[in-house]
């Protein structure tokens, strides 16, 4: 497989990963609505520190695929 190819394949990957891991906190944030207008107030806490520990993996994701994609851009990576 070319270089291009595997660039190409792993953006599209890591996009994919994003997607769902965006999928993820919209249910997440759904719950904590529901958990909140019913008067469940203990489960805000975790559901709020599982979004953020999903958005930072999925920004960690992106970084490395786009720091990736320049390094093979400028012919640092064959």
């Amino acid at each position: 497989m070319r270089s291009s190819e595997q660039g190409t394949t792993l953006f599209s990957a890591a996009c994919a990963f994003i997607m769902i891991v965006v999928g993820l906190q919209l249910w997440l944030v759904s719950a904590s609505v529901e958990a909140l207008l019913s008067g469940e107030l203990d489960v805000l806490g975790p559901a709020a520190a599982a979004s953020v520990i999903l958005a930072l993996a999925s920004g960690g994701i992106l970084l490395h695929a786009l720091d990736l994609d320049r390094r093979r851009r400028k012919g640092g990576i064959p």
